[in-house]
């Protein structure tokens, strides 16, 4: 977990015409699993920091990712109050030379735990509230948010069937070991975690056969 002292944001009160648009990328995971929830922010113009907070309902986010194009080898930083429900997300950059000059980017991933009790084929919605994008001489864009949903599966469905031909075997544990590394969202990360690694390898051996 990592919390600022203060949000950034508080710092100024200047509104422009620029625009922006966060957005929510759905998603579906059994009762009980670890999901990662893409999150996006698209804008024609300079942005220098965002905050926001993941309204997922009573479903608790567990963690942020940081992993976005925007975090590599620049001065941005992330901060969060994760893990909780209604988790607070701010992140900024710290030399104006690292801003987002623009484009439609994933920002960063928030990982939601699905509630073991979760209905299945059920939905939650997720979305954005608070949120807040600037430049970084702090002046506030307009904003536009885009939620998205989690959709509960069935808690038959194997996971481990990475690619659902209805049999775990040779094919899905090639997937496995060409996906190895860090791969939220991805097939061949059968518990949800963000990355494709041992505990994934287990997984599918363990299932082997007919699923």
């Amino acid at each position: 977990m990592r919390i600022a002292a203060l949000s950034i944001f508080a710092l100024s009160a200047m509104v422009s015409a620029e625009t922006a648009t966060l957005r929510v990328i759905s998603n579906a995971a059994a009762p009980g699993d670890l999901v990662p929830v893409e999150l996006q922010l698209a804008t024609p113009d300079i942005v220098g920091g965002f905050e926001f907070v993941v309204d997922a309902g009573d479903w608790m986010v567990e963690s942020v990712s940081y992993d976005g194009v925007i975090f590599e080898n620049t001065t941005w930083e992330g901060f969060d109050a994760a893990p909780g429900v209604q988790c607070w997300v701010s992140a900024f950059c710290v030399l104006p030379q690292d801003q987002i000059f623009g484009g439609d980017l994933p920002i960063i991933h928030v990982n939601v735990r699905v509630p073991a009790d979760a209905e299945p084929l059920s939905t939650q919605p997720v979305t954005l509230v608070n949120e807040m994008v600037t430049d970084y001489a702090f002046t506030f864009f307009d904003v536009t948010v885009e939620s998205g949903e989690l959709a509960v599966t069935s808690d038959t469905i194997c996971n481990e069937d990475v690619d659902g031909d209805g049999e775990v075997g040779f094919l899905d544990l090639i997937s496995v070991l060409t996906d190895w590394g860090s791969c939220p969202g991805c097939s061949a990360d059968t518990d949800g975690n963000g990355s494709v690694d041992n505990g994934d390898l287990i997984r599918v051996l363990a299932a082997w056969g007919g699923c």
